[in-house]
């Protein structure tokens, strides 16, 4: 109960601002930001396009500060399915940063 006691005297005037500061509280609702970790977690999903997942990798691989260009592509061949064409024309070739990737 140490963020009821952190509350301050009459800081809450109905149940409903009870409610929004106790569920504020929780990291569950508060926005997390994205890491290499959660970026390892996308992975071209069994009926998904290459240009859906290249656009969902994109979008959250943006957010993430200071990661390494290459660690990136790494993350990003690791999610392609084996066997596909676009997996072993990046084989062929070292990309440098994920421009080049793409």
């Amino acid at each position: 109960m140490t963020w009821f006691k952190g509350l301050e005297d009459d800081s809450i005037d109905s149940w409903r601002e009870l409610c929004r500061a106790f569920s504020s509280h929780f990291t569950a609702r508060k926005c997390q930001p994205k890491t290499m970790a959660s970026l390892s977690n996308i992975i071209l999903g069994k009926e998904e396009s290459l240009r859906d997942y290249i656009e969902r990798f994109t979008r959250d691989a943006i957010e993430i500060k200071g990661a390494h260009d290459m660690l990136k592509c790494y993350i990003f061949e690791k999610g392609l399915k084996n066997g596909t064409k676009f997996k072993e024309k990046l084989g062929l070739k070292e990309p440098r940063d994920m421009q080049d990737l793409l």
